[in-house]
């Protein structure tokens, strides 16, 4: 983990440590995964992720998503920032603008977009489209993904995301189960694959989550090209 990475988890680690009484705090998570591909593992990472959300009025927050990728295959890392805006419009409905950057070890890659998510029937669905751009080349970057909620402690989990950048295009999809100890972390497992023209690649992702404060995490997901094409 680089210095400016550690630095900056460290720092969220303190927040999350200190009492959560602060004024406009509104919910906080943590969480750590690992990837692999079913034929070749030494092409997965494990992530290390950190978020928190401050609420500025009633109707309006503001969230900071920090994240790390430790890639099995070198040494190389990949850390990622990324700033929401949040408008609540409703108790279940959210919109959202974001902003974010991967730093690549040979580079970076900066996002822009939007992002919505909703709460029904107990289900909660997140979608999100926006641009990405390496310096060199731009794209887009979309996705969605959801839950539904079987009891209090079991849900379905699925996502459905894809990139395009530099005419290269990927799909990624998957499903899953997650587990909620009840006052405690969540532990949660996916299969699925990932498509790039006409290769297709299984993976699995195995995680936990520990969300803190009266929302119970933070409203949106961070928002990373390693989220979507490991390797892209």
């Amino acid at each position: 983990m680089n210095h400016k990475t550690a630095i900056a988890v460290a720092g969220l680690a303190v927040i999350f440590a200190t009492p959560l009484a602060a004024q406009g705090f509104v919910g906080a998570e943590l969480g750590i995964e690992v990837f692999g591909f079913s034929e070749d593992t030494n092409l997965g990472y494990t992530s290390y992720s950190g978020a928190i959300e401050y609420g500025i009025t009633r109707n309006i927050d503001v969230a900071l998503d920090l994240g790390y990728f430790g890639l099995n295959s070198s040494d190389d890392n990949v850390s990622n920032a990324t700033l929401h805006g949040i408008y609540h419009m409703s108790d279940t409905a959210s919109l959202g603008a974001f902003i974010g950057r991967d730093n690549f070890d040979g580079g970076d890659v900066d996002h822009i977009g939007i992002e919505g998510g909703v709460e029904f029937m107990g289900a909660e669905l997140e979608g999100f489209i926006g641009r990405i751009d390496d310096g060199s080349e731009s794209g887009t970057a979309y996705g969605i993904s959801g839950e539904y909620g079987f009891t209090d402690s079991f849900a379905a989990i699925g996502e459905l995301k894809g990139a395009d950048l530099g005419g290269d295009t990927l799909t990624r999809a998957a499903i899953g189960a997650q587990y909620q100890f009840n006052g405690g972390p969540a532990i949660y497992a996916q299969v699925g694959t990932i498509d790039v023209g006409t290769a297709n690649e299984t993976f699995v992702t195995l995680g936990a989550t520990i969300a803190l404060g009266s929302q119970r995490g933070t409203t949106f997901e961070s928002r990373s090209l390693l989220d979507i094409a490991p390797g892209f």
